[in-house]
């Protein structure tokens, strides 16, 4: 737990990339670009919190015994301060919110995410007649759990996300996808981040500045 225990969290930010990294890393995280992440590891950052982490972190434990009743023949494992990391890239690390084991053997990462109704678009994409229908993962979730599978080699990736609306009500959604299905993707994202990995963070150098036009 980072509240806990914040010096063996400094000492896993500092030193390599976290799955809440990825996204950044490849400059497709809405929240924090490549060169803010460069900065942060670089010369530390202030904790920073809100409303909705403090929710997430609050409500955590309680989507993953909810995913558990939801899929009984599952096992699900977790462990606190548990930082997975890479065998052949040591810089590329991992702290999931679940590992899973199916029927037939096969092992998987939960991910669990909260999010408001503003973000309930993000979670679909539309169908012909421009309602959001047809489910999705978004792309900054997506990459935080390539980087997972880039960690563990799993078979699989499962999310489970409660979104909260205005009037106090909320809705519980599920999305999955493959390693197999991903292979492109893992092979695109390793490139990316060994990359930026050498030049920026080994090479110390800092990234330019991302300009949206």
């Amino acid at each position: 737990n980072q509240d806990e225990n914040p010096e063996f969290w400094l000492a896993t930010r500092t030193t390599g990339i976290g799955g809440s990294d990825a996204a950044s890393m490849v400059n497709m995280n809405p929240y924090k670009t490549l060169r803010e992440l460069w900065n942060e590891k670089k010369f530390g950052s202030d904790p920073f919190t809100n409303e909705a982490i403090e929710y997430g972190k609050t409500a955590e434990e309680g989507l993953r015994i909810l995913y558990k009743a939801k899929h009984p023949n599952m096992i699900v494992e977790h462990m606190e301060d548990t930082v997975l990391v890479s065998n052949k890239h040591p810089f590329i690390r991992y702290s999931p919110d679940g590992l899973v084991i199916d029927e037939d053997g096969r092992k998987g990462i939960l991910e669990i995410k909260t999010a408001t109704s503003r973000k309930y678009a993000d979670w679909f994409e539309k169908d012909e007649e421009g309602k959001y229908t047809i489910p999705r993962v978004p792309d900054n979730y997506y990459i935080q759990t390539l980087h997972g599978l880039l960690v563990t080699d799993f078979d699989f990736v499962n999310y489970i996300c409660e979104i909260r609306f205005d009037d106090g009500h909320s809705i519980v959604i599920e999305r999955d996808y493959t390693k197999e299905e991903a292979k492109d993707s893992l092979e695109w994202l390793l490139k990316e981040e060994i990359e930026a990995w050498n030049k920026y963070f080994e090479g110390d150098i800092e990234p330019p500045i991302l300009i949206e036009l």
